[in-house]
């Protein structure tokens, strides 16, 4: 049994890492229970945690042991139950020790980082019926130490940096057990690498026809800047002039039609006065003198009308001149700015399809 410690983790209670050098040796006792066995990991500068709380799944981890850990005390993991996680980072195991796990079979991750192991080591892990994750980083691994582990079929996660494993063991590897994951993947990053380069080049040749465009816009409109911005704000000036008069010529055309309405109603009027006494001269001639006054108001009214539209229409026509001479000098004013950004977009183009050529080389 483990003593009462935290439910989640188990701190090192003797000693803190790095308390030993690396010259002074702590040799292997015999532990009698599991809570001895725990009781020696911590002195040489281990943990044991417990992963999840409420399940008794272990993880140990000596990777602030350095070379004070020696592959006899590997011999303290045979007391624990259900370790699942072992931490060997930077430690002094080798061979020997990782014939020490071959009874740990409810190990699945297993983290050999810069430690002395070879190929010969790896024959042992054929024991471990669940490890599911190997980190062999930094290590003296070839070829042929990755043929050894494709007798544990449970295996799906590989490390496998900074060692002498060549494509081609790789490629067995995979083959013995379809469901693994290498890092890093020669063949992997080869896909990647010119999936990443064709992206460049489309980039690249993007960035190439925007500079061109940037380039000749700059060259028309980058000297006219200060005579377009002239030219803009006259022509939003003679668009404001002429909506002005085209409002002024509405207003007095309104004002016609009102006459009209006006000038019917007196002629109407007259008419009936008129009607009513055909004998009477004054009445006749005052509604003849209405009827010419309403004619006159209706020819007024269509020369208002007609003024107004033709207003209107130039109203318009300057405005859309204006909006066209707005948007040039604004143009004009922008371009510098964008042949500038251009010149930048093209030459990271440039280098983002440099780095894809490079990385896409075939891995020698």
């Amino acid at each position: 049994m483990l003593r009462s410690f935290l439910p989640l983790v188990i701190i090192p209670a003797f000693l803190a890492p790095g308390s030993f050098s690396a010259a002074e040796e702590i040799p292997y006792r015999r532990a009698s229970s599991q809570q001895q066995a725990v009781e020696r990991i911590e002195q040489l500068g281990g943990s044991v945690r417990y992963l999840v709380a409420g399940e008794q799944m272990l993880e140990v981890d000596f990777q602030f042991a350095g070379d004070t850990l020696r592959d006899e005390h590997l011999k303290y993991l045979q007391r624990l139950e259900n370790v699942v996680t072992l931490r060997l980072k930077q430690t002094g195991i080798g061979d020997r020790g990782l014939s020490r796990l071959r009874k740990i079979t409810t190990l699945r991750r297993l983290f050999l980082d810069q430690t002395a192991i070879t190929d010969d080591g790896l024959k042992n892990l054929a024991s471990l019926p669940e490890l599911e994750f190997l980190s062999l980083y930094g290590t003296a691994v070839t070829d042929e130490g990755l043929g050894e582990l494709a007798a544990v079929a449970s295996l799906r996660q590989l490390f496998i940096a900074e060692t002498s494993v060549s494509a081609r063991g790789i490629m067995a590897i995979q083959a013995a057990l379809p469901e693994i994951v290498v890092v890093p993947d020669p063949s992997l990053q080869r896909a990647q690498a010119e999936e990443f380069m064709a992206s460049a080049r489309k980039l690249l040749a993007d960035a190439e026809q925007k500079a061109v465009e940037a380039e000749k816009n700059f060259k028309e409109l980058g000297p006219q800047k200060d005579e377009l911005k002239k030219a803009a704000d006259e022509a939003g000036k003679l668009a404001e002039e002429k909506k002005q008069q085209a409002d002024e010529l509405n207003k007095k055309r309104e004002e016609a039609d009102k006459r009209v309405k006006v000038r019917e109603a007196e002629a109407g009027q007259a008419d009936k006065l008129a009607s009513e006494k055909p004998d009477d001269p004054e009445l006749k001639r005052l509604a003849e003198e209405k009827q010419k006054t309403l004619t006159e108001a209706r020819r007024q009214a269509n020369e208002a009308r007609l003024a107004s539209d033709e207003s209107r229409k130039e109203a318009e026509a300057a405005t859309s001149k204006s909006e066209t001479a707005k948007n040039l000098a604004a143009r004009a004013a922008k371009v510098t700015e964008i042949h500038d950004q251009s010149k930048k977009v093209l030459e990271g183009a440039r280098l983002r399809l440099k780095y894809a050529e490079r990385d896409s080389l075939p891995a020698k």
